[in-house]
């Protein structure tokens, strides 16, 4: 069924804007101690530069991530023990909407799945395209790494991109964009504190007043605030 389902061309195109596999396996810890060929790794570094090990046969997934799903949540879902087998889940509620025990194909999964799809949509609204949040959980590392190259201009600049894009901020996105910009907010005022202790006025002055700017395109009043009071100061 990974074969059949989720190497095939049409259910990937399909899943990429509707669906999210959470996958769970039968006997990991004998793969394990056989070595298996399904457990091969291959080498990654992410956004931070650590090197990761992701599995060959589920690229972005680790071992101890499916260790994890092998013996959590997905477990719940199980009935009667037949492997393969598929559940569609409400992912607002976690609840069971369907069980579907033995292999099926892309296409036959694809067509059980769409009535289950619209009754999400019309209970709950189109919810957030997946290109969106991809670019939102990319942003979060990279902004990270930004800010602590001390590249503020470009932290903001990832960030009011994202806002621009979400201009109806899907309730999903809401906190990871808050997030962006609260660690962002947190920088600029640790740079104003830092800048109010300097005793030239005039690279002070300079130095506030850029940073005045960053927030303002950022959007936080407090920061705002904190520079235009720092920029009084510096007048006097």
């Amino acid at each position: 069924m990974h074969r059949s389902v989720l190497q095939n061309k049409g259910y990937m195109k399909f899943s990429n804007s509707n669906v999210i596999e959470v996958i769970s396996m039968e006997e990991l810890e004998r793969a394990l101690q056989n070595n298996h060929w399904a457990i091969k790794t291959y080498d990654f570094k992410d956004p931070y530069g650590d090197v990761l090990k992701y599995l060959v046969e589920f690229p972005g997934v680790t071992l101890d991530d499916l260790d994890r799903l092998s013996n959590g949540k997905p477990i719940e879902y199980m009935e009667g023990g037949r492997i393969p087998y598929t559940a569609v889940v409400d992912p607002h509620t976690e609840k069971l909407m369907e069980g579907i025990k033995g292999e099926r194909n892309g296409k036959q999964l694809i067509e059980a799945i769409k009535p289950h799809l619209q009754t999400l949509r019309t209970k709950h609204g189109p919810g957030v395209s997946r290109k969106l949040w991809n670019q939102v959980r990319a942003a979060e590392p990279k902004c990270d790494v930004l800010l602590a190259q001390g590249e503020l201009n470009k932290a903001v600049k990832l960030y009011t991109g994202l806002r621009a894009q979400a201009t109806e901020e899907p309730e999903a996105i809401r906190p990871r964009l808050a997030a962006l910009k609260s660690a962002i907010a947190t920088e600029l005022t640790a740079r104003l504190d830092k800048a109010g202790k300097t005793k030239k006025d005039a690279a002070k002055k300079r130095e506030v007043k850029r940073l005045a700017g960053l927030a303002r395109r950022l959007g936080d009043k407090e920061v705002e605030k904190r520079a235009a009071a720092l920029l009084t100061d510096s007048n006097k």
